[in-house]
């Protein structure tokens, strides 16, 4: 058996280049054989797309069920938002200087809303303007009530 990590992959202007084998056996690592891998690894992950997992299948509950088989039932969805988390959490921490800033700058545009706005009295004046006047609390007062009252009938109540 030989080490694939030692094979040479052929030198330019062979004719073998542009195929995946060369991609993933020999490390080839050209523009033919890498646009052979992504059209490959794009046709395959298209065919597991194409098939359905049973709903008894082992696979379900698994991160990689949703991404590589694209289910997207409770079990797979939940393992995918647990397992992306992390990197979440990560993403905020490395943004949050960047994220106060845009926090801030909306703020400062906030005080600057004239009070025949169109904005307000709507849900982006009270939730993203951060409007407080009376149109705009007796809305997000309203859209809060409604959408309480259609969790209760759904059964999704807090």
């Amino acid at each position: 058996m030989t080490d694939r990590s030692r094979t040479v992959p052929p030198p330019p202007g062979d004719p073998r280049h542009g195929r995946r084998y060369l991609y993933t056996n020999y490390h080839c690592r050209c523009p033919l054989c890498t646009e052979a891998n992504r059209i490959g690894c794009a046709e395959a992950k298209a065919r597991r797309h194409q098939r359905t997992l049973a709903p008894d299948d082992p696979r379900h509950g698994h991160f990689s069920t949703y991404s590589n088989w694209g289910c997207r039932c409770k079990p797979c969805t939940d393992a995918q938002t647990e397992r992306c988390k992390p990197y979440q959490r990560k993403w905020y921490r490395l943004n949050r200087v960047e994220i106060n800033e845009k926090q801030r700058e909306r703020r400062a545009v906030r005080r600057e809303l004239a009070a025949d706005d169109p904005r307000h009295g709507t849900s982006a004046g009270y939730h993203y303007w951060g409007c407080r006047c009376d149109a705009c609390r007796g809305f997000s007062s309203a859209e809060n009530k409604a959408n309480y009252q259609r969790r209760k009938a759904n059964g999704q109540s807090d």
